[in-house]
């Protein structure tokens, strides 16, 4: 099933917020210990994927994403 494709507006909206999930988690990873670190690697990893997932949804619509 695929899912409903996303105005360009809200694409940009969600990777904003992505990037800004991104800035927090490398923030808190200062304070991970060894039971915290590798979720919050994980939840690094997947978010980052999903940012580049927009990139390449924009980049078919002819847009370029912002610089974090």
């Amino acid at each position: 099933m695929n899912k409903p494709a996303l105005s360009t507006q809200a694409l940009l909206a969600t990777r904003r917020h992505h990037m800004d999930s991104l800035k927090r988690l490398r923030r808190a990873s200062q304070h991970w210990n060894a039971d915290t670190a590798p979720r919050g690697e994980d939840t690094m990893a997947n978010l980052m994927q999903q940012v580049y997932d927009i990139d390449t949804q924009l980049a078919q619509l002819g847009c370029v994403a912002e610089a974090a």
